[in-house]
């Protein structure tokens, strides 16, 4: 291999997780903003995906693919946080993987550019969105998320245009801040 070659890595492989994300706002303003994220990409370094959204009671459920990389999860949650009406509403919902348990995330009210909440054994966790950087085990301002309501009775197919961290972005979202306070010197400024 040349000096300046680059070393071919195998394609990431994610396990299988039900990801999704509950906006309380109106399905034509979601799919707005959808359609707005799919702009922010250009089309040669990014891939399409197809989410399903549907609204229930006020509620607009995003259901992402089952091999969605966590950080294009949390970074589309992120933009999401602008639609209209949804502006601290979020909530995220993850099925456990085997390597973390099911976790839900809301804005962080502390720290810019992170998201934070509990997962399903009480344990706090903050997620700096850009970096994919994690601190867990900590206390976190922020409640676990309300029981999943029932599943829209019907949904509509959005294709969306999303860049492929591939393995630079903390695939599994391990802990990599040993506390929320690590995550701020590097990524805030005061």
């Amino acid at each position: 291999m040349g000096l300046f070659s680059k070393k071919q890595r195998e394609p990431l492989e994610h396990p299988e997780v039900v990801r999704s994300i509950e906006v309380p706002a109106g399905e034509a303003d979601v799919v707005r903003q959808l359609n707005a994220y799919s702009g922010l990409h250009s089309p040669k370094h990014a891939h399409e995906i197809v989410v399903r959204v549907g609204e229930q009671m006020g509620v607009v459920h995003v259901e992402l693919p089952l091999r969605m990389h966590p950080w294009t999860f949390h970074n589309l949650a992120f933009w999401l946080l602008d639609t209209p009406n949804a502006r601290d509403g979020l909530v995220l919902r993850s099925a456990s993987d085997g390597t973390n348990p099911a976790y839900s995330l809301v804005r962080d009210p502390d720290m810019g550019d992170c998201m934070c909440g509990v997962d399903a054994d009480g344990t706090g966790w903050t997620v700096h969105v850009p970096g994919n950087e994690v601190t867990k085990g900590e206390p976190v301002p922020a409640t676990a998320a309300p029981p999943s309501m029932s599943m829209p009775a019907t949904w509509t197919e959005v294709t969306v245009l999303v860049e492929d961290p591939q393995h630079d972005l903390n695939p599994r979202n391990e802990a990599t801040a040993k506390s929320r306070s690590g995550l701020i010197p590097r990524h805030m400024s005061f």
